[in-house]
C-alpha cells in the first residue's frame, strides 16, 4: 500500500487547464452508492503512481482529514513530459467489487531450461481479477522449478490460489501463463569453392573429350 496526499477540488471543466499550470493534476474518486468525490494532486507526487500496479492499495488521504483506500482505474500520462495530467481512482470496500489486473511473477529455475532443452515463454503476464478489499493481492508467485520437460505449461486454473479469486472473465481459466517450448535449432551450412586445376578436380565435359581423344 502507497499513500498519496491530495486535496477537495472545486475547479471543473476547461478550468482544470490553470492547475496544470500550477504543478496539479485533477482527479476523482468514484465511490459505489454515493458521491464520487473531486480531488486534485501534486503532480510530482503522482509519479508514484505510474510506477505501481494496478491492484497496488492507494492510501488517498484528503485535506489531512479523510483517507479511502482506492485502487487506480485510469491515468492520463503525457507523453512529451511523462506527467500525469488527470487520474481516477476507486473506493476499495467490503462490500465494492472493482476489477484489477494482478501481474503475475515467476520464481525458481526451470529443469528445462537450466538444462538447455527449452526456454520459457510468458505467455500472460498479468490477470484480470474483480475483487473487495478483503480478498485483492498485488500479485501472484508461481513456481516453474517444476517444469521439467519441453512442452510443460501451466494454465491459469492451476495458479495458487486461484479459486479464491473471481476472474473478469471465466474464459481465463483456460489460458495458458507459461509454457517451455524447445530450442530452436540453428544449422549452419559451409560454402566450398572448387578451383580451377586443383587435385581432384573434375574436368569440364569438353575436357574430358579431349583429354580421351590425345
Amino acid at each position: 500500500m502507497i499513500e498519496l496526499k491530495a486535496e477537495k477540488r472545486t475547479i471543473t471543466g476547461k478550468k482544470n487547464r490553470g492547475l496544470l499550470a500550477q504543478g496539479i493534476a485533477p482527479g476523482s474518486i468514484s465511490r459505489s452508492g454515493s458521491d464520487t468525490i473531486l480531488v486534485q494532486a501534486d503532480q510530482i507526487a503522482l509519479i508514484a503512481l505510474t510506477r505501481i500496479p494496478g491492484s497496488e492499495v492507494v492510501k488517498l488521504v484528503i485535506d489531512d482529514k479523510e483517507s479511502y483506500n482506492t485502487v487506480v482505474s485510469e491515468l492520463y500520462v503525457n507523453p512529451l513530459n511523462n506527467k500525469v495530467e488527470a487520474f481516477s481512482l476507486t473506493e476499495l470496500t467490503p462490500k465494492s467489487h472493482v476489477t484489477v489486473r494482478v501481474p503475475i511473477v515467476t520464481e525458481g529455475v526451470s529443469p528445462a531450461v537450466k538444462n538447455n532443452l527449452g526456454v520459457l515463454i510468458t505467455n500472460l503476464p498479468e490477470l484480470k481479477v474483480t475483487a473487495n478489499s478483503e480478498n485483492i493481492i498485488d500479485k501472484i508467485v508461481i513456481d516453474i522449478s517444476k517444469l521439467e520437460d519441453v512442452g510443460s505449461r501451466v494454465l491459469v486454473s492451476e495458479l495458487p490460489g486461484i479459486e479464491k479469486l473471481k476472474l473478469a472473465s471465466e474464459k481465463d481459466r483456460t489460458l495458458t501463463v507459461v509454457t517451455i517450448r524447445p530450442l530452436q535449432k540453428v544449422e549452419t551450412f559451409v560454402k566450398t569453392e572448387v578451383v580451377e586445376g586443383a587435385e581432384g578436380e573434375t574436368p569440364a565435359e569438353g575436357e574430358a573429350t579431349e583429354a580421351a581423344a590425345e
